[in-house]
């Protein structure tokens, strides 16, 4: 699902009113010419019209700025490099979603969210993954460049986590896989953000979505608090900004 900011210019009313004002002549004599004649009422005067408010621009990545706006090792720290150890893959997006059933059904546009799985084609994706050398700890990241999408539907993930507390999916071969699933909270930069907590066999994965313009973010990281995640939603969001 994706998740960016849909620009929508202002809807302008505008509404004029004239008022006439008439003269009626009577039987009296005319006046002397030296009388001087009323002066003529005087036209109103039309009102200006706004000039059209413009919309805002919207900040869209190309492949190149969402290359180098994906976090680095030097984001998180010492000790973290680029992941060829964990063996993991965080945000695998690899599973097509008529080859699993999930439920109750109504969380599949959960699960798809946190697969990236978007309706529109990206025109630019970034993945990386990280991973401290000393420490059970992995974070993965996804920016994904797709138009004209709704930062609204990050409201309705937080909508699905409500009738979705526990997930079941089962898997083309058999696997099934049962979630515990609960929101925290998280800075809220760039347009949005949302997160959510996963904890299935005594692991729990941290999820966060962000939109900021055009892009959709996701972060995931096992071994990391809350907070910490958080912090990297901010810096994921600044240095999206940084690369347009």
């Amino acid at each position: 699902m994706s998740v960016t900011r849909r620009a929508l210019a202002p809807l302008l009313l505008l509404s004029m009113t004239a008022a006439l004002a008439a003269c009626g002549g009577g039987d009296d004599p005319a006046p002397d010419a030296a009388a001087t004649t009323a002066p003529a009422a005087a036209s109103p005067s039309a009102e200006p019209t706004p000039s059209p408010t413009p919309e805002p621009e919207v900040l869209s990545l190309t492949q190149e700025q969402v290359d180098a706006a994906l976090l680095t090792a030097d984001d998180l720290g010492d000790g973290w490099i680029v992941d060829t150890v964990s063996g993991m893959d965080l945000l695998g997006d690899d599973t097509d979603d008529d080859d699993r059933t999930v439920e109750p059904p109504e969380c599949s546009a959960l699960m798809e969210a946190m697969e990236g799985m978007a309706d529109d084609e990206p025109t630019a994706t970034g993945v990386v993954q990280l991973a401290a050398e000393s420490a059970p700890q992995v974070v993965a990241q996804r920016i994904e460049t797709i138009a004209d999408t709704d930062v609204a539907e990050l409201a309705g993930i937080e909508g699905v986590i409500s009738a979705c507390p526990t997930v079941r999916e089962t898997a083309a071969d058999g696997a099934v896989l049962e979630m515990a699933l609960e929101t925290f909270d998280v800075p809220q930069v760039g347009d949005g953000a949302v997160g959510v907590a996963a904890s299935t066999q005594g692991l729990t994965l941290h999820f966060v979505f962000v939109a900021v313009g055009d892009q959709h973010v996701t972060l995931a990281a096992l071994g990391l608090d809350p907070a910490a995640i958080g912090e990297l939603a901010s810096t994921a969001v600044d240095r999206i900004e940084s690369a347009a």
